[in-house]
């Protein structure tokens, strides 16, 4: 305790003898520190539980070997699983021949050629190089969405068109479309080169789904994707259905690796910054010589001394952490949320302290270096108390 408040007063001492460097370290600081935490949200592109999360790492596909017939049953025990968050989307895909009619026997290999772990597209009746014209995809969401990262509410149809036979349709169709043998009006065009109908007409008309996708609510954990696919394996193999599962677990690697280089990178930055403030710090240092001076005459050994040295940046450095997360806090609507890169980014407790504990990491060892360096070239100094 009596060195915590001897670490206080030689603060006091600091901001005493040059008001204008200490403000302009402290004030440097925090805006450093204000700085990381807005580059923290807006580079780390899998920042626990933002709701930017990448669709990629959200997403489960399934491929049926053979187009099949899905029930509304089959459809809720897809959603009958509960560990790290809910299923957010469902999305159901056909391929259709030209005049709309369920009629191709569908195939899916691994037939991706290059980097990624998706396959390119399906066989339909064993030929890789069928014509694009001769087929259409039709797509219907369970929960009439079909945008996951920007807008995470309906936006294809309207509450009574979901009843009604209407189709989204890609940009340069317009009139109707026939499905089965029933017309489907065109209402709105999509950037997609798919079609898309209501999700009860999609069920209702006997269309076989070739392929799925699956989109939770945010990134799940590792043992949570993969005791899910288990499930959805265990959901097909029941039905007998003849399927392959592509899981997101390998693009949770790839961002992995991005996020430690961009947290490298940051810190990296932050270092060089924060090393230039060591500079004033070592000037504010200077300011107290004399009384590192006195206290060694009066017994104080140098690693007492240097450990409050320590000490005061360490506090310092906790001080400008604090009031600039709460100015972050408090200015996030009104300012930081309107320059963020990215819409519906949110910052919880736990980004803070995330940021916190690297920040005083690097602080340490930065300053460690720093101090034996300046206490060695200033020891005989400091012995003698000179200014």
């Amino acid at each position: 305790m009596k060195t915590l408040r001897l670490v206080f007063s030689r603060i006091g001492t600091y901001f005493s003898r040059n008001k204008t460097i200490f403000v302009l370290y402290i004030v440097g600081m925090i805006v450093c520190v204000i700085t990381l935490i807005f580059l923290y949200g807006n580079l780390m592109s899998s920042k626990p539980r933002i709701y930017r999360n990448e669709f990629g790492c959200r997403n489960v596909e399934v491929y049926f070997r053979d187009p099949v017939t899905l029930t509304d049953d089959d459809i809720e025990e897809l959603q009958d699983f509960y560990m790290d968050g809910k299923i957010q989307e469902i999305q159901l895909s056909a391929v259709l021949d030209k005049n709309g009619n369920d009629s191709f026997d569908f195939f899916t290999g691994d037939i991706y050629e290059g980097e990624g772990t998706q396959p390119a597209m399906c066989y339909i009746d064993g030929d890789s190089d069928i014509d694009p014209d001769d087929y259409i995809i039709v797509d219907s969401y369970l929960n009439n969405n079909n945008d996951m990262v920007v807008n995470p509410k309906p936006n294809i149809f309207s509450k009574d068109q979901l009843k009604q036979s209407v189709a989204a349709a890609p940009k340069d169709k317009n009139g109707s479309i026939r499905i089965q043998g029933e017309d489907f009006n065109i209402v709105e065009n999509i950037t997609s080169d798919d079609y898309v109908i209501p999700i009860e007409k999609y069920m209702s008309s006997n269309i076989r789904t070739c392929y799925l996708s699956i989109y939770t609510d945010g990134i799940w954990s590792k043992f949570a994707v993969t005791e899910y696919v288990n499930y959805l394996k265990a959901v097909f193999d029941d039905a007998n259905y003849s399927y392959t599962i592509y899981d997101p677990l390998p693009f949770y690697g790839e961002l992995e690796a991005q996020n430690l280089q961009n947290m490298g990178m940051l810190m990296v930055v932050f270092g060089c910054t924060m090393l230039s403030f060591m500079f004033l710090l070592k000037y504010l240092m200077d300011c107290v010589r004399y009384e590192n001076g006195i206290l060694m005459m009066v017994g104080a050994k140098r690693m007492h001394i240097l450990l409050m040295n320590f000490l005061e940046n360490i506090i310092l450095t906790l001080f400008c952490i604090i009031v600039a997360s709460l100015i972050h806090i408090g200015f996030y609507k009104v300012f930081f949320s309107k320059i963020s890169i990215f819409e519906n980014l949110k910052y919880y407790p736990e980004d803070y302290l995330i940021i916190a504990g690297l920040i005083l990491a690097a602080s340490i060892i930065i300053q460690i270096p720093f101090m034996i360096v300046y206490w060695k070239n200033n020891i005989k100094n400091i012995k003698e108390g000179g200014r």
